[in-house]
C-alpha cells in the first residue's frame, strides 16, 4: 500500500540555531478507512512529531497526514 504525503500542520516553539543537534519523537495517532473513487477504499493514517535540540528543549511539533491507497 503506497503513501501519499497529505498535510501537516506545525507550531514552532524556539528558533533554530545553526549549531542544534536535531532529533525527533514520532507517535502514530490514528488511522481511518474511507471509500474514495480514486482507490475503492484509502487509509488515512495520522502523527505527531516533537522535535528537540541537544539541550532536550521542544523547538517545534508538527500534526501530520498520509493517504494510503
Amino acid at each position: 500500500m503506497h503513501g501519499f504525503h497529505a498535510g501537516n500542520d506545525w507550531e514552532w516553539y524556539r528558533p533554530i540555531d545553526l549549531d542544534d543537534i536535531i532529533s525527533v519523537q514520532e507517535q502514530f495517532t490514528g488511522l481511518e478507512e474511507k471509500e474514495s473513487q480514486f482507490a475503492g477504499h484509502i487509509l488515512i493514517q495520522s502523527g505527531v512529531s516533537h522535535y528537540f535540540n541537544q539541550r532536550g528543549e521542544e523547538i517545534a511539533k508538527t500534526r501530520g497526514w498520509q493517504i494510503r491507497a
